[in-house]
């Protein structure tokens, strides 16, 4: 198993805190055998890990194109001991950076703010349609969902222009004080969903898929998304 004296197959290690990885050729290596080359670019490729520790780390490699969170990613995290917990991890590392290409929502009060080089690297993948959940302005006019803030029909998620990101205590900001990409718990808030939506129709639908608020929201009222 990982950390032990024998070998694992995809050589999977466990670092300082909930750090966690493996050898990405060797996993690129065996997922392409099933999906074929030319899918590995928008694949999200999950490793669990045969521990009961706590941890979990998502890989995310640059994507070829496209504006809707592409970049083949791998999700490394053991089976842990506990359900709950497995499924939280899940949610936070496979489905939230994995596919939707979610950013971290939680900070440390040590890291301080943001650095530039950071905010530009954010920015550059920004541009491929990721970390939809923060941004760097705390403007609510101007703030990336700024719509759902002036949506009344989101009144009751608890929406707002929180400060703390991506790691960073400052110069960063989230949509909520809690969601699966804080603490692990709770659910995905409105721009997190909305980054899960516009992915999986891309994907099933194609490029020429164009996404409309409306149908999104119309989803919310049938609880179709909501407790994804």
């Amino acid at each position: 198993g990982p950390g032990g004296s024998r070998k694992s197959a995809l050589e999977t290690f466990f670092g300082e805190g909930t750090l966690v990885g493996g050898n990405d050729e060797k996993v690129v290596d065996y997922a392409v055998k099933a999906l074929g080359e030319e899918r590995i670019d928008a694949a999200l490729l999950i490793v669990m890990m045969n521990s009961s520790k706590y941890a979990g780390t998502c890989y995310m490699y640059y994507p070829r194109g496209g504006d809707y969170g592409n970049g083949m990613s791998i999700s490394y995290f053991p089976i842990g001991t506990d359900e709950t917990a497995l499924g939280q991890v899940l949610c936070h590392e496979a489905c939230g950076h994995g596919f939707a290409k979610l950013a971290d929502e939680y900070a440390y009060e040590s890291y301080g703010t943001v650095p530039e080089s950071e905010k530009s690297s954010a920015k550059y993948v920004m541009g491929y349609g990721w970390y939809k959940n923060v941004d760097f302005t705390s403007d609510r006019l101007a703030v990336k969902w700024a719509k759902f803030l002036a949506d009344s029909r989101y009144s009751d998620e608890g929406l707002g222009v929180f400060e703390g990101g991506m790691t960073y205590w400052r110069g960063v900001w989230r949509p909520s004080e809690n969601s699966i990409m804080r603490h692990n718990t709770g659910g995905f808030n409105a721009p997190g969903r909305e980054a899960i939506y516009i992915r999986m129709h891309k994907l099933a639908f194609g490029e020429e898929w164009r996404y409309d608020y409306e149908d999104f929201v119309a989803l919310r009222r049938r609880d179709v998304i909501a407790h994804f």
